[in-house]
């Protein structure tokens, strides 16, 4: 898994599709507050994420990526 904590969620989507060849696409969550739809991915920064960086991402465990908006981590 790559690092993408503190990345824009687009970037981190980026990232996370090209580390598994596209066939895994991250889950989000909203770090606090009601759950929101992201639309705009670059409206969105990645506040934790899991698996932790350099752990393996496997499709038994679809990586995820708790999410809020830029600076509100």
């Amino acid at each position: 898994m790559p690092d993408v904590e503190g990345a824009v969620l687009q970037d981190a989507w980026d990232a996370v599709v090209s580390a598994t060849d596209g066939t895994l696409e991250p889950q989000t969550s909203t770090a606090e507050g009601p759950p929101f739809e992201q639309i705009n991915l670059t409206n969105w920064e990645v506040c934790s994420q899991s698996p932790a960086d350099g752990e393996e991402i496997s499709a038994d465990s679809p990586p995820e990526l708790e999410v809020a908006r830029p600076g509100a981590c």
